[in-house]
């Protein structure tokens, strides 16, 4: 995966990045666009069925928070190691690409390697998956 889907934003701190480390990467624009709501959020959290009992705990805290800001520093710093494929896709849906945008941004301040461009890359290719399967207005 040697792919980004980026918004120009996001691009804009990518080209900020360190040349060594933004070499050998490929940056798609990301174009779809998708309004989402709280009443959108809480309808996928209601269908939403994680096997793994921290995450219910966890995505209740992530919806309390008043700021996108504030639910963006909760996910950096819950260690999500161990948890199944299924649910990190069901947290996926739940936060929606608003949620999964608010993340890119702040991994992509914070990349200081090749690895955690990885993390940034996965994270894009996830999110460009979640617009292209939702309604868009």
């Amino acid at each position: 995966m040697d792919t980004l889907f980026l918004t120009a934003a996001e691009r804009k701190a990518f080209d900020a990045l360190p040349q060594k480390i933004r070499e050998g990467w490929k940056v798609e624009g990301e174009t779809v666009t998708f309004r989402d709501s709280d009443e959108g959020r809480l309808m996928r959290y209601g269908l939403a069925r994680f096997h793994d009992p921290r995450l219910q705990s966890f995505i209740q805290q992530v919806l309390a928070q008043k700021s996108v800001s504030g639910a963006a520093a909760l996910f950096q710093k819950t260690d999500l190691a161990g948890v199944m494929d299924e649910d990190i896709a069901e947290l996926f849906f739940v936060l929606g690409p608003s949620g999964a945008s608010v993340l890119v941004s702040c991994m992509l301040q914070a990349v200081k390697s090749d690895t955690d461009l990885e993390g940034v890359a996965a994270l894009t290719v996830i999110r460009h998956s979640l617009l292209l399967s939702l309604p868009r207005s």
